[in-house]
């Protein structure tokens, strides 16, 4: 294989463009030893002309011998390892439909060593419609805490919840078009300032 040569390496933007659209992909497996953005100072992929693009697949997440394949001991910290880092690989899916994507970092063999933070994301205006879409059920579910939450913790939640709903009305976005958000927010505001104003008042 030739030589990697990849763009300017201060230019994140340059490489950020690379990967994205990238026509050609060339994957290695292990680290690189090229300096890049990640947490261990190393980059993760390279973009290079002609809309190609490295990617390293890193270290790997498992090692195990013939005799660890019977040992019990081991099966139940492959388990768990692979339980944690699978639960992560679900989450980016998910990351990945909102035009984010994160930076996986792991040790072989070490379930603990496993992390993920926010790497990089994409978006423009004309998304928001669909980010709203899938947004609803957890802005729902928030909605179902509010209610069920002390008052006060729980009215200033729903406060905030039915402004965001507005905002996002007023943005353009189709959303909450039987009033759900505003009149069950009202109704328990509503029954709050009453519960309020029956308080007996001090002398």
């Amino acid at each position: 294989m030739g030589a990697i040569v990849p763009y300017s390496l201060p230019d994140s933007q340059c490489q950020f463009r690379a990967i994205i659209y990238a026509r050609l992909l060339t994957v290695q497996f292990g680290v690189s030893n090229l300096p890049g953005l990640s947490a261990d100072g190393l980059a993760r992929w390279v973009g290079q002309p002609d809309h190609h693009a490295t990617v390293w697949l890193g270290n790997p997440l498992l090692e195990w011998t013939i005799p660890s394949i019977v040992d019990k001991g081991w099966l139940q910290s492959a388990y768990d390892l692979m339980k944690r880092f699978l639960a992560l690989v679900r989450r980016e899916l998910e990351l990945l439909s909102f035009g984010q994507w994160s930076e996986l970092n792991w040790s072989t063999n070490d379930k603990d060593s496993i992390r993920s933070s926010l790497l990089m994301g994409k978006g423009n205006a004309d998304g928001l419609p669909s980010v709203v879409e899938r947004c609803m059920p957890g802005l729902q579910a928030l909605l179902m805490l509010a209610t069920s939450m002390p008052e006060q913790r729980g009215n200033s939640l729903l406060f905030s919840l039915i402004t965001l709903v507005a905002t996002l009305r007023d943005l353009g976005a189709s959303i909450d078009a039987e009033n759900f958000f505003v009149n069950l927010g009202a109704a328990v505001l509503a029954r709050s300032a009453s519960r309020e104003a029956d308080k007996p008042q001090a002398d």
